[in-house]
């Protein structure tokens, strides 16, 4: 899945990963799976199990991803 923001989540507004759950209006995402393209866009090496929440409502766009 690849997320934007609204407003910036850890110095960021773009992320890419696994959607992992959404409970309580908050979407928790594994980067850990982020293609190396994705993660130089993000500016971070993700390292494995790297997870973020992102309040749904700071949710500017939401696109998935198929993993083939």
């Amino acid at each position: 899945m690849k997320v934007m923001t609204r407003q910036p989540v850890n110095n960021n507004r773009y992320f890419e990963g696994r959607l992992e759950s959404f409970r309580q209006g908050r979407l928790t995402l594994d980067l850990s799976v982020a293609s190396k393209k994705s993660r130089k866009k993000m500016g971070t090496a993700a390292e494995p199990e790297q997870k973020i929440e992102i309040e749904f409502g700071n949710v500017e766009k939401a696109n998935l991803v198929p993993e083939i």
